[in-house]
């Protein structure tokens, strides 16, 4: 009967990461409490998932697994059986109840071996009704709280392993797996603590050793390099491959020969240095408590500015990426066949290699020149005078066979000091090939054993991986096996080089042995003008021949203190380049060279085409195209400017003006026609002002630069009659539409400009207001001894500096009422008098008239004084209250007077209008 089937369950056990998998409660012993749970309840187990996986997790693989196979199976399973709740998750409340949920929507109950979980229970059971809010577990409350204990539990001890971790970290000791080369071993630190940090492997340290030290040799290719190694030995460490429960081993892992890119990966690794640089340490290296397995410089060296160590003077490291202060950049082709010395002659200038091209004559021959230009003058030379030149110097080399004896024995002791690094590795390859030799044997041995074509085949393969390896590392094992017969054959090598030292420095056909011998005859690379000299920093085996070491016939002049140059003088392009060949002006040296054409006799020829000796003179050409360049510059940069400002450009806003922004003015058709007029003027200065002049420049400069080139002389006269022409219509067409705004504002004022109207001070800007000053009020003269405004009046009225009170009684009628229309437009507060007339007048020691000559405060026939007719009292007055000065020119303008902004206070006048004859 179906009543007498058992219930179909299923079980998950779970463990946060391997370890735990393998030590304490683990996978199988979880999964042996849960099979016996479910036989004492007479459960069917179904099937039992495993889980190496934290339970902190949102995604849950095994999880999704297990409802993956509740879909495939529905209603088949009655309960999810498993340990104990943080068995289950650690994700807290909020995770725990969705995984619960997802499990009650596939009709399967959660059951723990603990017994914590109770079953759920109807409470309309006895109803016979059931809703999905009456169905209720009584240990809810409980599940909860064990939940959230669990992630909490974790998060304590998470913070506790993981910030131990960091701090050991950060002190220089070891956490995690060693590095390969590296064993983790235990010490005790100064306060008796175990801690752990890192030793040489005694068998795979020589690998690293070796990667190292072979790439900082810089003698071999990144895959020589690993070509080598891999003869030594080298296979990457192994390691074993588990299921995903981490319980059963699968195989094995690694095993594999070094790649380039492993070798570039490897060495860039600080800690091989002996420098922890990690997330933990904030990606800054700290010194660790151990040694590393190659020195810092060894490092460096191998890395090659790719990762740098900066040991800095306080003890500490600074990792530096991309470094390279002193790496030359060689552009084009490094081994190019029509310029083989570039790289093994210095520049005079910069002492860094040359590059070599052909430009072309005018007669359309190609010219060879070496050449440089970094950070200096372009600087060339005629390919056949600068070969030449080292032909004679190589020519003139001797080496002293005194010191023969002396280096065959720096030799043998260089060779006995490194005899035992030579046998470490030969040693290393003889295992290795012994190795693979059994391997070979064993391979053969299955070969002839096995029936199947598919096994045969396989093997068959592999005995031919074992052969070329075996080859190779035969290849690497002969390339190192050095003995003293070795060195005697290489000392008849080097014999015939010494006494032949032009034949090997000039033999070009191999560019890398070709450097090596200039790095063996020269202590440090020559320039050009050292090997014209005959002064190069010659190895301590050779010397310069003494017969004629400066002779007559490389010389441009007699002999003198100051260096000279040979027979390059004729040959040498030291500005720029172009189809004239220069030379060094050997009459004059100040370091610098000067350009000259070399002088010729009459009819001489050499293909290329250069000006005649009667022919204008370069470097005068070079002068007057210079100083038009200048000129063209000056017109750029002041001429165009000064134009337009007379017309009120540069013009740099504001664009609305003061009055409107502030609220005090409403703004009229004169107000319009200046926002547009200034938006026009904004764009003029952009366009003269900016853009016009360095156009003029740059069209100046290409002039200057291309002395004969038809198509830069075209270009640049273009380029500067169209900036010419854009300069004229910008104008012209500003002037037409300047006209047109007058006529716009005034019919009357055809024939003028609208600037004459914005410049002159009868711009009606604002609307009239009520309050403004009446017709005719301006024109009164004389002293006014009742000001109708007075220092501490109502709001809205002003406020004196210092003293300044007194001078109320020198205002004009004019300015009374002025500051009367002004007192009703302010807002409280605003409206510090600082000037009406003279402190020197109210004080009795100056009078107006004496004032109005000069010698007073304000300038000679200030409206302050009456102006030049109405002398005796003040017209004007200022305002100190300078942060307000916006709000106060509105309300002056409004009242109809006239302002003027001094920086410290403003200046608010009636003398103009009044006929004073002072203006502002």
């Amino acid at each position: 009967m179906k009543s007498a089937e058992k219930i179909n369950v299923i079980g998950h056990c779970r463990v946060s990461s391997s370890k735990q998998a393998q030590e304490g409660e683990s996978l199988s012993v979880q999964e042996g409490i849960v099979r016996a749970h479910a036989e004492r309840n007479n459960w069917n187990m179904v099937k039992v998932w495993h889980e190496s996986y934290s339970g902190r997790k949102e995604t849950r693989p095994v999880f999704n697994e297990i409802l993956t196979y509740l879909d495939s199976h529905p209603r088949q399973i009655e309960y999810y059986v498993f340990r104990t709740i943080d068995r289950f998750t650690r994700g807290g409340t909020g995770m725990y109840d969705q995984m619960r949920k997802e499990l009650l929507k596939r009709g399967v109950a959660m059951v723990d071996t603990s017994g914590m979980i109770q079953k759920s229970k109807n409470t309309l059971e006895d109803l016979d009704f059931e809703y999905s809010w009456s169905r209720h577990s009584p240990s809810e409350i409980t599940e909860v709280v064990v939940a959230t204990t669990s992630k909490q539990e974790v998060t304590n001890i998470e913070t506790r392993m993981i910030g131990q971790e960091i701090r050991l970290t950060q002190q220089g000791y070891k956490v995690r797996h060693a590095q390969d080369g590296f064993l983790n071993t235990k010490i005790y630190d100064t306060d008796g603590k175990k801690r752990t940090v890192m030793i040489e492997d005694p068998i795979r340290a020589k690998y690293l050793q070796a990667m190292f030290e072979l790439r900082a040799e810089g003698q071999l290719s990144d895959s020589e390099i690993v070509s080598r190694v891999n003869a030594m030995g080298y296979r990457s460490r192994a390691h074993k491959k588990w299921d995903k429960s981490h319980t059963r081993i699968l195989g094995a892992g690694g095993g594999k020969l070094l790649t380039v890119k492993h070798l570039q990966e490897i060495i860039q690794r600080p800690i091989y240095a002996g420098l922890i640089c990690e997330k933990w340490t904030k990606h800054k290296p700290v010194k660790a408590k151990f040694d590393g397995l190659v020195s810092v410089n060894i490092f460096n060296k191998a890395n090659r500015g790719k990762v740098f160590i900066e040991e800095k003077d306080d003890g500490s490291y600074g990792i530096l990426y991309d470094h390279y202060p002193d790496r030359v950049v060689v552009k084009r082709m490094r081994d190019n066949p029509l310029f083989p010395y570039k790289s093994v002659v210095m520049c005079p200038e910069c002492g860094k290699p040359f590059m070599g091209s052909r430009s072309r004559s005018k007669s359309g021959n190609p010219v060879p020149y070496y050449h440089c230009s970094r950070k200096h003058k372009w600087i060339g030379f005629n390919k056949s005078a600068f070969e030449k030149t080292i032909e004679d110097y190589a020519n003139r080399l001797y080496f002293l066979p005194d010191e023969t004896t002396s280096m065959k024995a720096s030799l043998k002791h260089l060779y006995n000091e490194r005899k035992s690094e030579i046998a470490r590795e030969t040693v290393s390859m003889e295992e290795n090939v012994a190795e693979l030799k059994i391997q070979k044997k064993e391979a053969l041995e299955a070969f002839k054993a096995a029936t199947s074509e598919v096994v045969r085949r396989e093997l068959e393969r592999d005995i031919e991986q074992l052969e070329t390896r075996i080859n190779g590392s035969g290849a690497e094992h002969a390339s190192l096996k050095i003995t003293e017969s070795d060195i005697d054959a290489f000392m008849e090598y080097a014999k015939g080089i010494m006494e032949h030292p032009a034949k090997a420095l000039l033999n070009t056909v191999n560019a890398r042995h070709q450097e090596s011998l200039y790095s063996v005859v020269f202590d440090e690379l020559p320039s050009i003008t050292e090997m014209a000299n005959g002064t190069p920093k010659l190895s301590w085996i050779f010397r310069l021949s003494e017969e004629s070491q400066t002779p007559k016939s490389v010389l441009a002049g007699p002999l003198g203190i100051e260096p000279r140059l040979s027979v390059l003088e004729t040959d040498v392009l030291p500005l720029y380049d172009g189809p004239f060949a220069l030379t060094y002006d050997t009459r004059r040296w100040d370091g610098l060279p000067r350009a000259i054409y070399p002088k010729r006799s009459r009819g001489e020829s050499s293909g290329e085409s250069r000006p005649r000796q009667g022919d204008a003179r370069y470097d005068r050409d070079m002068r007057s195209r210079t100083s038009l360049f200048a000129l063209l510059l000056v017109a750029g940069l002041f001429i165009v400017p000064a134009i337009a400002s007379a017309q009120s450009v540069p013009f740099f806003g504001p664009i609305i003006p003061q009055e409107a922004n502030q609220g005090l003015c409403p703004a009229s058709w004169g107000m319009v026609i200046i926002v547009i007029n200034r938006i026009i003027a904004f764009m003029i200065t952009l366009a003269i002002v900016f853009v016009a002049p360095l156009m003029i420049a740059y069209s100046g400069f290409l002039f200057v630069v291309n002395p004969v080139n038809a198509s830069g002389k075209e270009k640049a006269k273009e380029i500067l009659r169209n900036t010419v022409i854009g300069i004229v219509i910008a104008l012209s067409g500003w002037m037409i539409v300047d006209a047109l705004m007058a006529v716009l504002y005034n019919p009357g004022n055809a024939g003028g400009t609208w600037m004459t109207i914005i410049r002159g001070n009868t711009a009606d800007v604002c609307l009239p207001q009520k309050g403004a000053l009446p017709s005719g009020t301006l024109n009164q003269t004389g002293t006014v001894t009742n000001v109708g405004v007075s220092p501490g009046a109502a709001t809205g009225r002003y406020t004196f500096d210092p003293g300044i009170a007194v001078q109320t009684k020198d205002e004009s009628g004019p300015l009374s009422s002025l500051l009367s229309c002004m007192a009703g437009k302010l807002p409280a507060g605003v409206g510090r008098i600082s000037s009406i007339s003279d402190s020197l007048i109210t004080s009795g020691q100056k009078t107006f008239a004496q004032c109005a000559t000069g010698g007073c405060q304000h300038q000679a026939n200030s409206c302050h004084y009456g102006g030049k007719t109405c002398i005796g009292s003040s017209y004007a007055v200022d305002f100190g209250d300078d942060e307000n000065i916006t709000i106060l020119t509105a309300a002056a303008k409004a009242c109809g007077a006239q302002t003027l902004n001094e920086g410290t206070h403003l200046h608010a006048s009636v003398g103009a209008v009044s006929g004073c004859g002072c203006g502002l």
